[in-house]
């Protein structure tokens, strides 16, 4: 039987790998914030965090028709920044910005959308840093930005040209030595604005040039920027033979005075008389975004004073002729940093992207708005955007606005930025039910002021712990509450702790809490770990009084399992039970709250607990156990004595969540989703890279479910809330990879004195023995016998009384599996 088996996995490896695959679910609904805590219900995950709204995941590039903003979503999805867009001439989109994915596949920061919806497979500059901006002329792509390489390795600093069709760098080379923001192409010439101060390697320009469109050398046409201390150009626009450039500035030509907008004579670089005098900013006034149609220009970005003392707000329209503002107010105001950062015109209509939420003093509009150009008035486009980090790692402020980005062609809008949901969009303060079935939120809307760190069911009981004080808007529930789960209406259990909680189990009768407090019930003393009666709320006398950090400060539970009459405890601790030694990790008897002699003895945080079987699993920050012995962040350890296992699967990140299922156990950490054999350890092939931290994990049916601060699984846009389907094998298949699943490991430690420890996993219900026998063939002892429901199993062999030598252990199965591994004792 043996034999037989051996060729069977070999078989099953060798044809399907592990048997599990992933594929991202983009139907399920996201969050604008992050999520902390899930639980499942049925085809119900309810979802728990900080954040105000919940919509399907749009990806930050999306394509919007010019009549009501709906998106298209055919399109295919962006992960990262866009922070330019033009249209290709051919129906299609050229995009650049910050992103790592277009359409599930690999693009770093510049991609081609082609006229059919689809990502242009073999168009790929694989630019190494950001591209702010973007010009098209003829079958060449302009590029701007702050990136040194293109097309992998070829050299080009912050100014590039790429063929249309190939890709591919042309040999057209300015050589900047700083950010270039803003392109634009009249005739035979580019002009780029920026934060460089030279071009051509030696030639000085300061902050804005013009470049041959064929040779990339540059031209005589200098405009001389200057007046504030970081100067630079942001915006730029051309009409007839004038070129309009916004940013922050004060003096242009050497001396002439222009306040963050001017025109220049495009041949000379001369400015013009027009003089809008952009002043009085929001921290600092600044043009991002310009554009020009008919005798009017269009002026938008971080201002609220021009023409000296006339108030406009973020949003202006000047005279081509003598840059007087014009009576066109749109009256832009609300958002964390309010802007506009994007600006398209097509027609009578000009659309306005950035950090805002109002528009015409009191309409609603979120960071995209179409106005009327000849009174300003919004019209009724409204993609409502929304999501999005607006501290996104290494971007410059543009990103902090949540649309970086416009471009009209034809019927569509094409928009891009830091957003990560579009159109349909609904209010959930940090607490939200999603149906799993068809991925949108529920009705079931339970209102909380603040943070949900944690989650519970029992019954018809949802239970929720964090930093909140109200639940139902206006009920007030302090840091815990629980909620029907059928009505969302808070129940009258009412625990009231005087700080954070972070950790539940529920059992029968008790529903045991961790986090960070002293105080319960008003005034009942309990250190950061209690149990409150289950109808009641009422704190009873189980207490285990958890405390003293080494350093004095900030014990906290994070973690909680229970398994028979021990409740498991994990976090950052020192002490227990008021002076019993506890390093992080704890049983408690479930009866008295006394501490068991249980002691892994865990050299860090603990923030995950799983237990099954006999064994608990541990995830977090730790990287020795058991005093001495070596395990990198996760560990598994017997429940009858606290030794660790084996099982090492050896994490490089902090793992902050756990789940299991069936013969696997899922972990997260930052950067990452993997998948470890639960009895081995050994790695499965089963593993996504997440753009973020992974802090909740659950699972049901043939789903992975994570939460966290993310905005994207396996190159999908998937913003804080995602499901992962784990498609299994064929039947035929299945059961081969179930068989050989049967394992028995090797005894830990080997050699041993006097104790060691047997794992053993079983896939299926099944009767087992695991006997112990001498050299000489004469059975010592049974470890474990009987009917064993699917799971991982781990025993521990005491030889107080046998001798020293070899000795065998076996393990049956009514399967009809057998093995048999050796062992050493030595005394």
């Amino acid at each position: 039987m043996k034999k037989t088996l051996n060729l069977l996995i070999l078989s099953v490896l060798c044809g399907t790998g592990n048997g599990l695959t992933q594929t991202v679910n983009e139907n399920l609904w996201t969050t604008n914030g992050q999520v902390n805590a899930i639980a499942i219900v049925g085809d119900t995950a309810f979802i728990g965090g900080n954040f105000t709204i919940v919509g399907p995941a749009s990806g930050q590039g999306v394509v919007l028709d010019t009549s009501l903003g709906l998106r298209d979503d055919k399109f295919p999805k962006v992960v990262g920044v866009v922070l330019t867009v033009v249209a290709d001439g051919t129906g299609g989109w050229i995009i650049g910005g910050e992103f790592t994915a277009v359409g599930g596949e690999p693009r770093n920061r510049l991609a081609r959308i082609k006229e059919d919806k689809t990502l242009d497979p073999t168009w790929n500059p694989n630019v190494n840093n950001i591209v702010y901006s973007l010009a098209i002329s003829g079958s060449t792509v302009y590029a701007g930005g702050n990136f040194t390489t293109v097309n992998g390795s070829t050299p080009r600093n912050y100014l590039a040209a790429f063929d249309l069709t190939t890709g591919t760098a042309t040999g057209w080379n300015p050589n900047a030595n700083s950010n270039v923001y803003a392109l634009a192409v009249l005739g035979n010439t580019v002009y780029a604005g920026g934060d460089f101060i030279m071009v051509n390697g030696s030639t000085p320009r300061n902050y804005l040039a013009a470049f041959d469109l064929t040779t990339g050398v540059a031209k005589e046409w200098n405009p001389e920027l200057s007046g504030v201390i970081y100067p630079t150009v942001r915006a730029l626009a051309i009409s007839g033979n004038t070129v309009y450039a916004g940013g922050e500035f004060k003096i242009v030509n050497g001396n002439v005075g222009r306040n963050n907008l001017a025109a220049f004579d495009h041949t000379k670089g001369t400015v013009k008389e027009w003089n809008p005098n952009v002043s009085a900013g929001e921290n600092y006034p600044i043009i991002r975004s310009l554009a020009v149609s008919g005798n009017t220009v269009y002026a938008g970005g971080n201002f609220r004073m021009v023409n000296g003392s006339v108030d406009r707000k973020f949003l202006a329209a000047f005279d081509t002729t003598n840059g007087t503002v014009k009576e066109w107010n749109p009256n832009v105001s609300g958002g964390y940093f309010p802007n506009v950062n994007a600006l398209a015109v097509s027609g009578s209509t000009i659309y306005a992207g950035g950090d805002f939420t109002i528009v015409n003093d009191s309409v609603k509009r979120n960071y995209l708005a179409a106005f009327n150009t000849n009174d300003g008035t919004a019209t009724v486009w409204n993609p409502n955007a929304s999501g999005g980090n607006l501290f996104s790692k290494g971007i410059t402020p543009d990103s902090k606005l949540y649309v970086s980005s416009l471009s009209v062609s034809g019927n569509s809008v094409y928009a891009g930025g830091n957003f990560t949901m579009v159109n349909s969009i609904i209010e959930r303060n940090n607490l939200a039910a999603i149906d799993l079935k068809t991925g949108a939120v529920t009705s079931w809307n339970p209102n909380v002021n603040g943070d949900v760190s944690a989650l519970a069911v029992s019954g018809s009981t949802l239970y929720a712990g964090g930093m909140f004080t109200k639940v139902n808007e206006n009920v007030r529930r302090i840091f815990i509450a629980a909620i029907d789960l059928k009505t969302g209406t808070v129940t009258s259990w009412n625990p009231n702790v005087n700080g954070d909680v972070s950790a539940f189990a529920v059992t029968g009768s008790a529903v045991y809490a961790g986090g960070y407090f002293s105080r319960v019930n008003d005034s009942v003393a309990r250190n950061n770990l209690a149990a409150f009666d289950l109808t009641t709320g009422t704190a009873i006398e189980w207490n285990p009084n958890v405390s003293h950090l080494r350093n004095g400060c900030c014990p906290f539970i994070s973690a909680l399992a229970v398994l028979d009459s021990t409740v498991y405890v994990g976090g950052n601790f020192t002490l227990v039970n008021g002076s019993t030694t506890r390093n992080n990790l704890a049983a408690f008897n479930m009866k008295d709250g006394t501490v068991t002699a249980w002691n892994p003895n865990v050299n860090n945080t603990v923030f995950a607990l799983t237990v099954t079987g006999n064994t608990v699993y541990a995830g977090g920050l730790f990287t020795a156990v058991n005093g001495s012995t070596s395990r990198n962040r996760m560990a598994a350890f017997n429940t009858n004595d606290g030794t660790a296992t084996v099982w090492n699967p050896n994490a490089s990140g902090i793992v902050n969540a756990l789940a299991v299922s069936g013969g696997t156990i899922y972990a997260s950490s930052f950067n990452t989703l993997a998948a470890y054999d639960l009895v081995n350890g050994a790695a499965m092939a089963w593993t996504l890279n997440v753009n973020g931290e992974v802090r909740a994990l659950a699972v049901s049916d043939n789903a992975v479910y994570a939460g966290g601060s993310f905005k994207a699984v396996k190159n999908i846009p998937q913003a804080n809330f995602a499901g992962i389907n784990t498609n299994l094998l064929s039947t035929k298949e299945t059961k081969a990879i179930q068989l050989s699943q049967i394992a028995l490991q090797q005894n830990y430690p080997n050699p041993f004195n006097p104790a060691t420890t047997i794992q053993y996993r079983v896939p299926s219900r099944s009767n087992i023995e695991l006997e112990v026998f001498d050299v000489l063939g004469r059975r010592v002892a049974i470890l474990d016998q009987g009917v064993k429901e699917m799971g991982s199993y781990s025993v521990v062999f005491r030889a107080s009384g046998v001798a020293s030598g070899v000795y065998f252990y076996r393990l049956k199965s009514s399967t009809g599996f057998i093995e048999t591994k050796k062992m050493i004792l030595i005394k």
